[in-house]
């Protein structure tokens, strides 16, 4: 008997699944994954999660645009290129994990969301402990750094409103913005709508919040 999804329209209907989700009912109870802080339980709330993805997912949609990901394509090859030849200058024996498999990802991420370059041993180190699906030890004790971690991201994104670039954290930034001077989405009003999109992020998860405008059109 099988027991992980292999064939692609089996992991289809899962992730089409409504029943399926990162959410449980009842957290404490909810079967466990692992021991990483982040990835290990249940993330969010049961009751919201749905509508919580789906505004996310449109919120995210232009930053994954076909113009964007063809602009970052020769970059991740670029990064590639470095990495080996990097791990041709080695003495073996070599870490692949450490030294090819997990620096590119990172890197790629970073320029994603818009993570300074100088930032990223810290990033791809933070991001790395936390999501330790290996070492409980480690993850758990990465717990500490969540709150440092989220104060970090939120100093990015008050950055990124006074310096906008082509990435995720500044589209973010402009979502989240108070006192909009764009059409609100929910009330329709084309003057500043005080009742705009705001966003927060939940220290104890490390999710985004972003709460819309609750006037009634």
């Amino acid at each position: 008997m099988r027991n992980l999804p292999t064939i692609p329209f089996e992991r289809g209907s899962l992730f089409n699944d409504p029943r399926l989700g990162r959410s449980h009912p009842e957290p404490d109870k909810a079967a466990r994954l692992s021991g990483s802080a982040l990835l290990g339980g249940p993330q969010g709330d049961v009751a919201t999660e749905k509508a919580e993805h789906d505004r996310m997912r449109k919120l995210f949609m232009p930053s994954f645009s076909a113009r964007r990901m063809k602009a970052l394509r020769d970059h991740v090859g670029s990064l590639v290129d470095e990495r080996l030849d990097h791990l041709a200058k080695l003495t073996p024996p070599v870490d692949l994990h450490a030294e090819l498999s997990f620096p590119p990802p990172v890197l790629v991420i970073c320029r994603l969301l818009g993570v300074p370059y100088e930032d990223r041993e810290y990033f791809g180190g933070v991001s790395s402990r936390m999501g330790d699906m290996l070492d409980m030890e480690r993850s758990q004790a990465a717990r500490e750094e969540l709150s440092a971690y989220m104060g970090y991201m939120a100093g990015l994104i008050e950055r990124k409103r006074r310096e906008p670039g082509e990435d995720v954290l500044s589209d973010l930034a402009n979502e989240m913005a108070p006192m909009q001077k764009r059409p609100c989405g929910s009330c329709g009003r084309r003057s500043r709508c005080p009742r705009g999109r705001r966003g927060r992020l939940r220290p104890a998860s490390g999710d985004l919040v972003i709460r819309p405008c609750n006037a009634r059109r």
